[in-house]
């Protein structure tokens, strides 16, 4: 089925599929495809995350312009965008940046304001009634399930 996504929810998406280890090595989210679901519904579910993958890589080319907009490069050239400045406010804190507020303000008005046509496939709720996981798996609840009439 086609399903219009916002782009915020298909870097959820991939989230929701393949899970996200945190950079301590904590895994924050165990991911729909190493649940223990049927062969077949994994099969589809990888081909889904081909094509969000595909998707995300368009997005993200639309963030490295951004920080090609927002950023500057440092001395050993390479591009980046400092949340802080190195300046200190009144109370002590580095000053925020107001390149970076004006990237995250337009980076974010991108995310959850357009959308993409995304193949994904139905999934039976019958098929996950048995499930049990600690991971909320909002998208895929919004978009991929359907319920057994």
């Amino acid at each position: 089925m086609k399903a219009k996504l916002k782009l915020v929810d298909i870097l959820n998406l991939e989230i929701e599929l393949s899970g996200f280890v945190d950079p301590k090595g904590n895994i924050m989210v165990e991911g729909l495809l190493n649940q223990p679901v049927s062969y077949q519904l994994k099969y589809n579910l990888r081909q889904d995350l081909k094509n969000i993958l595909k998707e995300k890589e368009l997005i993200l080319q639309t963030q490295d312009d951004l920080i090609k907009k927002y950023g500057n490069f440092d001395k050993s050239g390479r591009l980046g965008l400092d949340r802080l400045l190195p300046e200190l406010d009144e109370n002590g804190n580095n000053k925020i940046n107001p390149k970076f507020i004006q990237y995250s303000e337009e980076w974010n008005k991108f995310i959850l304001e357009n959308t993409m046509d995304v193949e994904l496939t139905e999934i039976p709720l019958s098929e996950l009634a048995s499930l049990k996981t600690k991971d909320n798996y909002v998208v895929i609840d919004t978009y991929f399930l359907k319920t057994d009439e």
